[in-house]
């Protein structure tokens, strides 16, 4: 199954509420009522989103401008970020871009306030990366590009599609990310 990202652009938030599935297999949101979830005088069908605290409370710093609760959005960017081991290569090429080797050959570790942190450190399956999150992290993806070619190049070298295949996972966040900047969020589940 792997770990699936999500980017919404132009989130608002509606309300305290949570999702069940109907009769049809389609999701259907309600308030802490059990009403029907209602935005700007029309019941709620589509193109919603809950947000669970527990996808919050151990990563607060990420999404402090965010609420547990139901969010209408203008577009989405769904891309798949791996199988979990594929997920952490990944995390530990974006510290490779950075890191620097010491002359014993040990890699010192990746100061904070560094690109990337956000995802390298503290981004799991069940995070939620809000606006100036995914801004700041946007700004890393695209300021870092000419390495993560580099870096891609590297990986091909050693095994065919290996770099490619990092390379799309690169791109993907880049993308997501740029869409999340727009008033959005990037769940990562």
């Amino acid at each position: 199954m792997g770990i699936r990202c999500t980017a919404y652009k132009n989130a608002k938030y509606v309300g305290c509420g949570y999702v069940e599935w109907d009769s049809d297999d389609k999701k259907k949101p309600f308030d802490d009522n059990g009403n029907p979830m209602m935005f700007e005088g029309a019941l709620l069908t589509e193109n919603f989103v809950a947000l669970a605290e527990g996808e919050m409370g151990f990563h607060r710093p990420l999404f402090a401008s965010l609420e547990p609760g139901i969010y209408v959005f203008d577009e989405k960017y769904n891309w798949p970020a791996g199988s979990y081991s594929s997920f952490n290569g990944f995390r530990e090429g974006l510290a490779k871009l950075y890191r620097v080797k010491l002359p014993d050959g040990i890699n010192a570790p990746l100061p904070v306030g560094n690109p990337f942190e956000d995802i390298i450190y503290f981004c799991t399956e069940d995070t939620v990366l809000d606006t100036s999150t995914c801004a700041r992290l946007w700004a890393d993806f695209i300021t870092m590009h000419p390495r993560a070619v580099v870096y891609a190049k590297k990986l091909e070298a050693k095994e065919k599609g290996a770099g490619e295949y990092w390379m799309d996972k690169y791109d993907s966040w880049t993308k997501g990310l740029e869409v999340a900047t727009n008033m959005g969020f990037v769940v990562v589940r």
